[in-house]
């Protein structure tokens, strides 16, 4: 409109409002100088991210090259022998992984890593090591671990030192540390499968731990047709009970309670000898130090708190154990009482949480037909929305279920845990009590120092 009123005006014509009409002087308006040309918009450049920082080792060796609390404390460097990696993607881990152990076959397979056997060189004793790319997403089982090994000694550290640095390396060596800091602050338990060492090279970290060969509780319940009795059911969740009361002693949260994340310790055990059904906690990925302030693990498995406000303690353990016994027991998650494992596994993670979020749980009656009272009890008090009103592992331990099933009262384990060992190999004591990177260490948690093979 404005437009028009200047053509207007320009024009000698009356504007259309009315108002007294105004001669603009033509040599005026032609005189006005030419709008400016637009400035182009400047480019935004982000600083360049800085280099990560060398770490210093959160192992010690108490043998050929052991770097002590003392040590790394005072800056000192390790002493000549059992080399340690040092170079910007460093965990300072022991670099001589390659040298000691032959990797095997792989074992299993997680979103973040690969687990293989490994076979001590010296005694012959086999282990299993989660292989874990320190980019991400680099290829754990890329090439063989002896190409890609540090070579030992000063001159390894100072060539890994020169070499360009990932923009996301600090990142991914905050996961490993952490995941290698949950695993070490649980082995109080003695259903927590033992840390035998940690290592690394330039690619790759490697957790060394116990080798069980008797499936996942997920295999297990595959091979009982989809449920098991109570008296089983009893024994694992024993275990899983145990793990979490030494997880949440420590400040640490489980963050992945699922069946397949517990691992049978024999293939007796899977083939139905009830007495030596015992079950160890394996895979600290999704463990994070109290309160979880992100949503991690399975969504079957998580907690509505986690669901909706993304945050969340101890209780979200206890609740996703209570989905976990709800599966054992029906073979039918708690929010689809109707569908089967295979129906369950097609659905969609968004149908899951939406179903987390909203589904009532349900105790059908011919799903639960034949199970004792005091399981569902169990159930439905690990089951709570309100996590102020769910019970904790102590309670659950100490419920009359587990009792009553198991015929006899468990006891917590913490503190007796089988040491490593067998075979007469040498103990190398390759791992001791740290923080993840950017955490405190836990207000509970004790030095932990576990055995290797040397």
């Amino acid at each position: 409109m404005r437009a028009v009123a200047l053509v207007q005006q320009l024009r000698g014509a009356a504007p259309a409002c009315g108002r007294p009409r105004t001669r603009w002087p033509v040599a005026t308006v032609a005189a006005q100088p030419p709008p400016l040309a637009a400035a182009p918009r400047p480019v935004l450049a982000l600083p360049p991210r800085p280099r990560p920082r060398p770490r210093r080792a959160v192992a010690a060796r108490a043998s050929g090259g052991a770097l002590t609390p003392a040590h790394a404390a005072a800056g000192a460097e390790p002493p000549a022998g059992d080399a340690c990696f040092a170079g910007c993607a460093s965990l300072g881990w022991s670099a001589s992984f390659a040298s000691r152990f032959e990797m095997g076959a792989e074992v299993g397979r997680g979103s973040f890593g690969v687990v293989h056997r490994a076979v001590h060189r010296r005694s012959g004793r086999e282990f299993a090591v989660k292989v874990v790319p320190k980019r991400r997403g680099g290829s754990p089982a890329g090439g063989s671990p002896a190409a890609t090994a540090c070579p030992p000694g000063p001159a390894g550290a100072a060539a890994a030192d020169d070499e360009p640095c990932p923009a996301d390396a600090g990142e991914q060596l905050d996961a490993i540390s952490r995941e290698a800091a949950a695993w070490a602050a649980m082995q109080g338990s003695a259903f927590v499968a033992r840390l035998e060492g940690l290592y690394e090279d330039r690619e790759c970290a490697f957790l060394l731990g116990e080798l069980l060969t008797g499936g996942t509780v997920r295999d297990l319940l595959a091979a009982r047709g989809g449920r098991l009795e109570e008296a089983d059911a009893a024994a694992v969740m024993r275990g899983v009970f145990d793990v979490l009361l030494e997880c949440h002693g420590r400040g640490w949260v489980y963050a992945d309670v699922k069946p397949s994340n517990f691992l049978v310790a024999s293939p007796d055990a899977a083939g139905g000898a009830r007495e030596a059904l015992k079950v160890r906690a394996v895979d600290f990925g999704c463990s994070r130090p109290a309160p979880l302030t992100s949503a991690c693990g399975s969504p079957l498995y998580m907690a509505p708190e986690l669901v909706t406000a993304r945050r969340g303690g101890a209780p979200v353990d206890m609740w996703a154990a209570g989905v976990m016994l709800h599966q054992l027991l029906t073979g039918r998650a708690p929010y689809f009482p109707n569908l089967a494992a295979e129906q369950l596994a097609a659905l969609p993670p968004y149908a899951i949480v939406a179903a987390v979020r909203t589904h009532d749980i349900s105790f059908p009656r011919d799903a639960w037909r034949g199970i004792s009272p005091e399981a569902r009890a169990l159930v439905a008090a690990l089951l709570q929305r309100d996590p102020a009103a769910r019970i904790t592992a102590a309670e659950a331990l100490a419920h009359p279920w587990l009792r009553r099933a198991l015929g006899y009262a468990p006891q917590p384990s913490s503190g007796a845990a089988a040491a490593g060992g067998g075979g007469g190999a040498k103990a190398l004591s390759n791992v001791v009590s740290f923080a993840p990177a950017g955490h405190p260490a836990p207000a509970a948690a004790a030095p932990v120092a576990l055995a290797a093979a040397a």
